[in-house]
């Protein structure tokens, strides 16, 4: 289970560490990798990585 402080600007979850980088923009650390999660600029985010649909997607994908 997930327990979201809503001030908090940090979450674990899974073995993944996730921490907000301003607006719709997340870093995610797990393992060895770090991913940035964000939203297209045109939708208030500024693009430095994929949605986390996109990211979610992606996961599915590499188990076909």
């Amino acid at each position: 289970m997930i327990e979201v402080d809503s001030r908090a600007t940090t979450w674990t979850a899974g073995g993944a560490v996730t921490q907000r980088g301003g607006g719709p923009r997340f870093e995610v650390a797990i393992g060895r990798h770090l991913v940035t999660l964000d939203q297209p600029a045109g939708e208030g985010g500024e693009d430095a990585g994929p949605t986390p649909t996109e990211a979610f997607v992606m996961s599915l994908a590499e188990c076909a």
